[in-house]
């Protein structure tokens, strides 16, 4: 049986997520539910200059999905969702 990780999003994400247009959205949301099984999915990278707490993440397209696991409890956090030309000014 293979384990399934719970997804939390943080306030600020949800915000930015439906800002996004539908299709891009929906393919989103299908990318976050993969992660749910996999959370290191094709593609997916670890983040230069995280230090303390390594931060990954996962393209969809011109969109990226930046998140923090947690093995011990089979946790995601979603930190950000945003476009690739912004969403790395935060971090």
């Amino acid at each position: 049986m293979t384990k399934k990780y719970k997804i939390e999003f943080n306030k600020k994400c949800l915000k930015d997520l439906k800002k996004i247009p539908p299709v891009f959205r929906n393919q989103i949301q299908e990318k976050v539910g993969q992660l749910a099984g996999n959370p290191r999915l094709e593609g997916f990278k670890k983040l230069q200059g995280s230090k303390k707490i390594p931060l990954y993440r996962v393209r969809c397209g011109d969109y990226r999905i930046v998140y923090v696991v947690n093995d011990d409890v089979l946790l995601i956090l979603i930190l950000e969702i945003g476009h690739r030309s912004t969403i790395y000014r935060n971090f």
